[in-house]
């Protein structure tokens, strides 16, 4: 479970930006359920809901959870080793020049760990893990560039022949878990298999939530149960193998088409580009209407709404989630989904009795119909704003006196917290009234 994410001159978070999930158990609010964690009385939030105008930084928090996931996954075995770190760095002054900085804070198991990196273009510049063991806290490793990496007493295991192999350009935890260091695989695993970042293109997500009920019908159970509650009018889907246009007829195409292929490589989560794909078949999810004369018509994902696709293809991995655990991060879950059915996924992670696996849930939204009491507790609700140098700040509702049962969809449209566009009204008529002339 996720305590606190801090990260520094990544895109337009050009400061250091904590976004913390520490509950705050004396506010006593009714719209979730807090998670009792030893060492932490006051709880975590399952749910932390990012508010903000257009371009103010909110995409960018859940951008730098997923650099910080792609980092530990892919620095020692897809990093060019004399390709520098790949990064974005705040380009607005000379920030542009100096390093970046990440840090995580979470619980696995019975395990607390803080880790953290920072990296420039070239190299990495430090890293870091702390573990904390029925409430001590041990030094597992400290790393400086140019130094030979520390290494706590407590943290058994091939330490410095994995130092040997970890080059300047690449994390030592990468490095340890694909050199299959026990202790320290568990915390790699879980920070690249149980983070998931979904972005815009919910189109995508069909076939991951077809694959998941494909393997588990309880999952498939309630994906149907769901669509159903939401009033989609779909009764069953199937994923189906389809072949794509023979090319055999042109080999310079299908070469053409191979190596694009092979491009592909390193951006995807696996390393690895799906077999199917090389013998030129492909997997499309067919969704199944109830006709008026009961037939069940079949409609492949192309012929859906952009909205059934996207609440389809989120079910899949929150499902997943909501049982095993893990955290689910979204950017702006409002895209091509109705209030009611965002309000339904919020509703799924906030309450203990449909989130027993204490899963968690970030995302980013335009939509101030979740700033309600019976969706949201205080808080979980968090703001980004930029100042006049484009830098952006991420602050929580709870920096704001507020009363229990205040409106805050209306005090936050009215200005009151800051984190909404300023439109000059008379100017935005005139304006327009002058393009129209």
């Amino acid at each position: 479970m996720l305590l606190q994410f801090k990260v520094q001159n990544y895109r337009s978070l050009r400061d250091e930006q904590v976004l913390s999930l520490v509950g705050t158990k004396s506010l006593k609010d009714s719209g979730g359920d807090l998670i009792t964690v030893p060492g932490t009385p006051d709880g975590l939030c399952r749910c932390a809901a990012i508010f903000g105008a257009n371009a103010s930084g909110k995409s960018n928090v859940i951008k730098a959870l997923d650099y910080l996931v792609r980092c530990v996954r892919h620095s020692h075995n897809h990093w060019d080793p004399n390709g520098g770190v790949p990064r974005e760095p705040f380009l607005l002054d000379e920030n542009r020049d100096k390093p970046s900085r990440v840090r995580i804070d979470l619980l696995l198991d019975d395990t607390r760990y803080e880790y953290g990196f920072t990296v420039d273009s070239t190299r990495v510049i430090e890293e870091y893990l702390y573990a904390s063991i029925n409430g001590r806290w041990q030094k597992w490793f400290d790393r400086k560039a140019n130094q030979k990496i520390k290494f706590g007493k407590k943290l058994t295991g091939e330490n410095r022949l994995i130092e040997n192999v970890t080059r300047p350009n690449s994390l030592f935890l990468s490095a340890a878990a694909q050199n299959n260091h026990e202790m320290l695989s568990p915390l790699f695993q879980w920070l690249t298999t149980q983070i998931k970042v979904l972005n815009t293109e919910r189109r995508s997500l069909d076939q991951e939530t077809s694959k998941a009920c494909a393997l588990d019908h309880e999952i498939k159970s309630r994906v149907l149960d769901l669509m159903a509650s939401a009033d989609l009018g779909v009764v069953d889907f199937e994923l189906k193998e389809q072949t794509l246009p023979d090319h055999e007829r042109s080999k310079e195409v299908s070469e053409s088409l191979r190596s694009f292929l092979n491009t592909i490589v390193k951006s995807s989560s696996t390393g690895t580009v799906d077999p199917q794909w090389a013998e030129g078949k492909m997997e499309t999810t067919v969704l199944y209407h109830k006709a008026p004369d009961g037939q069940q018509i079949p409609l492949k994902v192309h012929q859906e709404s952009d909205g059934t696709v996207a609440y389809f293809g989120l079910l899949g991995p929150c499902l997943k989630a909501l049982r095993s655990g893990g955290l689910i991060c979204i950017d702006e879950l409002n895209a091509s989904l109705h209030s009611l059915l965002a309000i339904q996924l919020v509703h799924l992670f906030n309450k203990q009795s449909t989130n027993p696996g204490h899963a968690q849930l970030i995302f980013n939204s335009h939509d101030t119909n979740l700033l309600q009491r019976s969706i949201l507790r205080r808080d979980q609700i968090w703001f980004t704003e930029k100042d006049h140098e484009g830098a952006t700040h991420l602050y929580p509702l709870t920096d704001f006196k507020t009363r229990q049962h205040q409106d805050l969809e209306r005090g936050y449209l009215q200005g009151r917290f800051g984190a909404v566009p300023f439109i000059d009204h008379n100017d935005f008529v005139a304006l327009a009234t002058e393009v129209e002339g």
